[in-house]
């Protein structure tokens, strides 16, 4: 006969391997619209405010920090709306699993973001490429739990994030080239999610 502690270590397995093949329906594709719209009027405000991003760089970063802290706000806080009052502890597993799934990439743009505005300015042309490879592999990293049409926006900002790496400072900073790509970028994963979840689970 299993020991209690044993069975308690397979049904934690089992929960684990529950959690691995569900798929997680807390983002909405009106939410991850809405972040692309943030970018788009982000690009905006950069272009009105901010004329040469390598020479103003602390300008340049407070636009997209404050477009990416706002955007990590509507997704997180519309997760956890979605979870409100769910007593499941699977679907709050569930939730946990996938936003630490984000975790390591949004810590990584932070530090890596912290390190070349203090101490390598001359790099700063690398962050919006870096940005966008770095939301891909955040994506890859979650997409166990998430449509397997998630690797579209994934493979998008990969090739996006290295084409962005190409280009001198200056064009690398321009407004559009975040505006765009963030834009377009998050546009596409709205579409999936909706194509995928939402639509089916509607009809």
């Amino acid at each position: 006969m299993l020991s209690a502690y044993q069975a308690m270590a397979q049904i934690g397995e089992i929960r684990l391997h529950l959690t691995r093949s569900l798929l997680f329906r807390g983002y909405r594709s009106s939410t991850t619209a809405l972040t692309g719209v943030v970018a788009v009027v982000a690009a905006l405000v950069q272009s009105m405010v901010v004329i040469d991003p390598v020479r103003y760089l602390q300008n340049y970063l407070t636009i997209w920090f404050a477009a990416a802290v706002l955007s990590l706000a509507l997704v997180f806080a519309k997760v956890l709306l979605a979870h409100r009052g769910d007593e499941s502890a699977l679907n709050r597993e569930l939730s946990t699993t996938a936003l630490l799934q984000l975790a390591p990439s949004i810590v990584a743009g932070l530090l890596v973001t912290l390190v070349i505005a203090l101490f390598r300015t001359g790099a700063a042309g690398a962050l919006p490429g870096v940005w966008m490879i770095l939301i891909s592999l955040g994506i890859f990293a979650s997409r166990q739990n998430l449509p397997r049409l998630v690797v579209l926006p994934a493979g998008y900002y990969m090739l996006a994030g290295l084409w962005a790496l190409t280009l001198s400072p200056a064009e690398a900073m321009r407004p559009w080239v975040m505006g765009s790509v963030f834009g377009f970028g998050q546009f596409l994963a709205a579409g999936v999610l909706y194509v995928t979840l939402e639509r089916k689970r509607a009809s």
